[in-house]
């Protein structure tokens, strides 16, 4: 009995020294990798470098990008570090890791180091005020996006796409559609300048949806910059931001009524949402599908695809598809005649009013409430309604009218950009042209020197 007690014993410290031993040199594993080689350092470099010009993928190269931002931290290199951090906070906002990024952006935004090396402080602000927008930080959100146009002529021409990029996301999120368009146009300009092709991307897709929520009965625009994104964004790697495009061509082509040719481009979204498992692409592709279930008549399916994406925008706090989809499944049980299920519906999105981001998301929903309310001959509720519809319009058109001289001024000014980005985009495609044909020209030129000199030999 006691030599079995002894070996026990014995067996518990020499378990306890393996453990010993492992920590400890693991400790010294890792205290050596604060002096990378020149080869990680070129590894990390390259990485860095491929994913600012979306030759990779943010989400499907996560790993990577976390081991790189994970080990430059030890290093004494604090540009490379900075610069990992930078896409490391991109990659946050991009895996809707909010709360992370808020952590991160607070650790390295006091940092006096960080002001010397501009593009990474850009990126960090970037990636902040998209945070502040997102999480209706609004104060914050326009004192940072007045600091960062105050300084924008002082800023290199690839410096100021990034801010351009920045404020016309805080836009766009705040409901200041011509302001996000004129913001997009003159980031455009200088992305076509710069030759930035996903940057170009970005702007074209932000000019689409300004168009596609401003003008509601003339969608050719939209459709026009909708497709110049996905263009931009095919040549590129970003899958994300390729899917984004694709559901908003999607989403302009279902509008115009083109469901067939909306589906595809929104299957495509679907795909990748899926693959990185990105809840908020998720929730507005699944909802886009249900509709245009919904509008084929295949309520059944319709109703299965709008439950899951109730579920999936609830648990994500995806508020405005969550009420799109609530407002989906309550046109479903009007069209199968369920108009008390439809009812009940309606008014919990009623309750929830507030949070929809647009006041024409909310103008639409009470047209419906009105109409669903007459079918009940709830006459009291149908007219409260249609009077709160008719203030939500007004509101929408004091942001979107072209009544007066400032409007009639941003038109114009909006017009002016459009040309000379026409322009720019003609010049290219006659350099290109150009540079071809003098190509072409030069391979004529030595063949026929070649066929010469073999005549002559």
């Amino acid at each position: 009995m006691t030599n079995n007690i002894i070996i026990k014993i014995n067996i518990v410290w020499f378990r306890f020294f393996v453990l010993l031993l492992f920590l400890l040199t693991s400790s010294a594993t890792f205290a050596n990798s604060s002096s990378l080689t020149s080869s990680d350092i070129k590894s990390i470099q390259s990485l860095l470098s491929d994913i600012k010009a979306n030759k990779l993928d943010y989400l499907l190269h996560q790993k990577q990008l976390t081991h790189a931002y994970n080990v430059t931290k030890q290093t004494k290199h604090k540009q490379l570090h900075f610069e990992a951090a930078a896409l490391y906070s991109e990659l946050l906002f991009r895996q809707e890791q909010y709360t992370a990024l808020s952590t991160h952006l607070l650790m390295y935004l006091k940092s006096t180091e960080l002001v010397t090396y501009k593009n990474s402080h850009l990126l960090f602000l970037e990636a902040q005020l998209k945070l502040f927008a997102i999480n209706k930080e609004l104060s914050n959100a326009q004192s940072l996006a007045n600091q960062l146009q105050t300084q924008v002529k002082q800023l290199s021409p690839n410096e100021q796409v990034i801010v351009f990029r920045a404020i016309a996301y805080y836009y766009t999120e705040t409901d200041e559609l011509k302001k996000t368009l004129s913001a997009a146009l003159t980031g455009l300009e200088l992305a076509i300048k710069e030759e930035d092709i996903a940057s170009q991307g970005y702007f074209f897709r932000k000019i689409a949806d300004a168009y596609n929520y401003l003008y509601k009965d003339d969608k050719e625009k939209a459709i026009y910059y909708a497709q110049k994104a996905v263009d931009a964004y095919e040549q590129t790697s970003d899958g994300l931001f390729t899917a984004k495009a694709y559901w908003s061509l999607g989403n302009v082509l279902l509008e115009v009524g083109q469901p067939k040719n909306a589906l595809v481009y929104l299957n495509k979204a679907l795909a990748y949402f899926s693959k990185v498992n990105m809840k908020k692409g998720l929730a507005f592709a699944q909802y886009s599908i249900a509709n245009i279930q919904y509008l084929q008549g295949n309520y059944d399916t319709a109703l299965m695809l709008v439950n899951k994406n109730i579920a999936l925008a609830s648990s994500a706090g995806i508020n405005d598809m969550h009420l799109a989809s609530m407002i989906l499944l309550s046109d479903i049980y009007t069209k199968q005649n369920l108009l008390n299920k439809a009812n009940q519906v309606n008014d919990e999105v009623f309750l929830n009013l507030d949070k929809f981001s647009r006041s024409i998301y909310k103008a639409d929903f009470l047209s419906k409430r009105y109409k669903l309310k007459r079918q009940l001959n709830f006459t009291e509720d149908a007219f409260k309604a249609i009077e709160d519809e008719l203030a939500y319009t007004i509101k929408h058109y004091e942001a979107t009218s072209e009544t007066n001289i400032k409007t009639l001024q941003v038109k114009f000014e909006v017009k002016e950009k459009e040309d000379k980005i026409l322009q720019l985009e003609y010049e290219k495609d006659i350099n290109k042209l150009q540079a071809t044909e003098e190509h072409q020209q030069k391979i004529i030129w030595r063949l026929s020197e070649s066929v010469q000199n073999s005549v002559s030999a």
